[in-house]
């Protein structure tokens, strides 16, 4: 996970629900290095936070094709069309940029 995914916060928890349950909480590499020395037995469940960050490139085309159609369409219709091109991208995080753009455009 530490190699394609890079070093996310994450949550490694161990017998969940019984007497013994254990939570180990931090980055990835943290955990790597606690696990190997501590090898404790069990059922696991491993968490692993998803990816915030967005390209730099990527944001400025969101943003340039945001302004592009909030001078011709409404706010919900042209965060349609950006979420339907970048849907891995989070909708609020369009719907917010877009928010952003239309307040300094006022």
């Amino acid at each position: 996970m530490l190699e394609i995914l890079g070093d996310r916060y994450s949550c490694v928890c161990r017998e969940i629900t019984k007497i013994f349950e254990e939570f180990k909480r931090g980055n990835l590499s943290e955990l790597v290095n606690y696990f190997l020395t501590d090898k404790p037995l069990g059922e696991f469940t491993i968490i692993v936070c998803g990816n915030r960050e967005t390209p730099p490139d990527e944001e400025m085309l969101i943003s340039t094709e945001l302004s592009q159609l909030l001078s011709h369409e409404s706010l919900k219709s042209s965060v349609e069309k950006v979420f339907s091109k970048y849907n891995h991208m989070s909708k609020k995080l369009i719907y917010e940029k877009a928010l952003e753009i239309k307040r300094e455009n006022i």
